[in-house]
């Protein structure tokens, strides 16, 4: 697949496949009200400009989450399948009469820990695999909060402009990166969260927000980055 092909229908992908879009143009980021950014954002993700498409490789995916990801989530690599096709595990059916006011689950709920730790693993892969970064360039920044917002997730170190393909334009060495996970279609609000915490770090820097989510159903994950700048 090659790069920079717009948003023309692709080849049919297996559950392993991930498409990678970016959205155009690099966002400036606003100095407190994100809100209105977030909503053009999603607006645009429909779109944006396919970038490439890797295939993730469990064992890899694995490694990068028990290495990289925040969470302390176990086996990702068994997890993947079924987060990846939106597939939920039954529970047992009521035996005992339930009381009229209530109601059985059925089928487990999705964690937001295995999806966040998803998102943030499927991005130090595509960091790594398609892009070449280094291992020893990436960083998890401890999540520190201060006003309202949460340090962003990575620190990436790259003297070699290994990013300047995705960026688009000249920056400096140090990127700021925020991964934002959902097993359906990608929220605004969640959005506008991300924006928040790259502009609590950013100074002269760019950063990438890296929205990893299932906007159709059973079509698998895709991941949008936003490139933005103060």
């Amino acid at each position: 697949m090659r790069r920079g092909e717009g948003c023309l229908a692709r080849p049919s992908r297996s559950s392993s496949d991930v498409d990678v879009y970016r959205v155009n143009g690099v966002l400036q980021l606003p100095t407190s009200n994100f809100k209105d950014a977030a909503k053009t954002i999603r607006s645009m993700l429909g779109t944006a400009t396919f970038f490439t498409r890797f295939t993730v490789n469990p064992s890899s995916l694995e490694f990068c989450n028990m290495l990289y990801a925040e969470k302390q989530v176990l086996s990702l690599d068994d997890n993947f399948p079924s987060y990846v096709w939106g597939r939920r595990l039954p529970l047992a059916g009521p035996s005992p009469r339930i009381p009229r006011h209530l109601n059985v689950l059925y089928l487990k709920s999705f964690s937001g820990d295995v999806s966040g730790d998803i998102g943030e693993a499927l991005f130090v892969s595509f960091l790594f695999e398609v892009l070449g970064l280094p291992g020893d360039r990436v960083r998890h920044l401890y999540p520190e909060r201060k006003r309202n917002y949460v340090t962003p997730d990575f620190f990436i170190q790259d003297e070699n402009g290994l990013l300047h393909g995705l960026i688009g334009e000249p920056y400096v060495p140090s990127v700021y990166a925020e991964v934002k996970s959902s097993t359906g279609s990608m929220e605004a609000s969640r959005i506008e969260k991300g924006l928040g915490q790259l502009r609590r770090v950013i100074r002269f820097e760019h950063g990438l927000l890296c929205l990893v989510h299932r906007p159709e159903e059973d079509a698998g994950y895709v991941v949008h980055v936003v490139v933005v700048k103060k």
